[in-house]
C-alpha cells in the first residue's frame, strides 16, 4: 500500500493508472531486494513487458528514482499495532 501511495498510484515507467501492480526494478531473480529503492509501481502492461530484465536491456526508463517514504509518521502507523490508528494511513 504504501509504495502505491509513495508513486501516487501511477506506473513508474508510461504514467498509467490502470491494473497497477509492484514492479521490482532489479528483478528478485537477479539479486533485487524488497526495498523503497528497487519498488515501484507499474502497470500490468509494462511489468510483463519488462518482466525479468533490466531497465538497461529494455529501453524502459522510471520517470522518478524510487526512494523511501518521505513521511515517516505515516510508516510508524503503518507499522503500529493500534488499530485505530490504521485508518489514517488508508
Amino acid at each position: 500500500a504504501l509504495i502505491y501511495q509513495r508513486d501516487d498510484n501511477t506506473c513508474q515507467y508510461c504514467g498509467s493508472q490502470k491494473r497497477l501492480t509492484i514492479d521490482h526494478v532489479v528483478p528478485k531473480s537477479r539479486g533485487g531486494q524488497d526495498t523503497w529503492e528497487n519498488m515501484v509501481v507499474a502497470c500490468s502492461s509494462c511489468n510483463t513487458k519488462k518482466g525479468n530484465t533490466l531497465l538497461e536491456q529494455t529501453g524502459m526508463k522510471l520517470k522518478r528514482t524510487p526512494r523511501p517514504m518521505e513521511n515517516k509518521i505515516i510508516l510508524k502507523l503503518y507499522k503500529s499495532n493500534v488499530s485505530e490508528w490504521k485508518s489514517y494511513i488508508y
